[in-house]
């Protein structure tokens, strides 16, 4: 037995994520089942990516996490299961877990295609409920990853290439929004490690036509309605407003570009 967890795009309205569940107690019925999200914008594989990333570290190691953003459901997409950092994760070989398995040289992966494990008949329409689902339960019952289908080299799986910040002069990093939260919170791809030779430097932000001076503690170090940037619970740079929806008030969404300026003596302003 052990814990699954469920990222989607299908938020609650409609039965698609309790028929998930209903498909896992089906196979493994002592399977616990924790909901990472169900509102993630429709179709944003970026958007759930870095939010799988940022969440399954949490969670204990043996862990199946079941990522399903489909955008390509029913065509020559791959499906694939992987194992990372003590944990497995299941997903359409489309990007969603690029983040998770970047740079993790001990990662395996195995192409998803042994049908005696999927639900009968195969919808084109839902394979979260016909593969993934169940493929998330009998891994959850101890089957090996192994039985799932061949092991793949991470180079032969997509790789959305999804970017991460990086320095474009000595005084400069670049970043970009990569989702916004139901706050509000414009959350960057800068994470703290890209600070770490920062120390004593000044730092402001630009995002789009706001600057930002200085590093806020808190959402509430400054006045309501004004713009800040904080390191949030994910240690990345997000851009905020106290009491307010900074993706509101500034009008950007993901994809914006954020630049971390720095500075010995004063900010520096474009």
């Amino acid at each position: 037995m052990a814990i699954i967890t469920l990222l989607t795009d299908f938020g609650l309205q409609d039965e698609y994520v309790g028929v998930l569940k209903g498909v896992i107690l089906g196979t493994d019925p002592t399977a616990q089942i924790v909901d990472i999200c169900h509102g993630i914008d429709a179709q944003d594989v970026e958007a759930a990516a870095h939010t799988l990333k940022a969440a399954y570290p949490y969670f204990p190691k043996g862990t199946v996490h079941a990522a399903i953003i489909d955008p390509g459901v029913g065509t020559e997409r791959g499906i694939i299961a992987a194992q990372a950092d003590g944990h497995r994760f299941i997903a359409p070989d489309n990007g969603l877990l690029t983040p998770v398995l970047a740079g993790n040289a001990s990662a395996t992966i195995h192409r998803v295609i042994n049908e005696k494990l999927f639900r009968h008949p195969v919808s084109r329409t839902f394979h979260g409920r016909d593969i993934i689902a169940p493929i998330a339960a009998h891994l959850s019952a101890g089957l090996s990853l192994e039985d799932v289908g061949p092991a793949v080299a991470s180079g032969d799986i997509h790789d959305r290439g999804i970017a991460n910040a990086r320095r474009i002069a000595s005084d400069r990093i670049e970043g970009r929004i990569v989702s916004v939260d139901r706050f509000g919170n414009l959350m960057t791809n800068i994470h703290v490690r890209d600070l770490t030779d920062s120390l004593g430097v000044h730092l402001s932000f630009q995002v789009g036509n706001t600057h930002i001076s200085g590093l806020s503690k808190t959402y509430a170090q400054s006045l309501p309605g004004k713009p800040i940037a904080l390191v949030g619970s994910r240690d990345t740079i997000e851009i905020a407003v106290n009491e307010g929806s900074a993706a509101r008030v500034l009008n950007l969404t993901r994809g914006a570009i954020v630049r971390v300026l720095l500075s010995k003596t004063k900010p520096i302003v474009d």
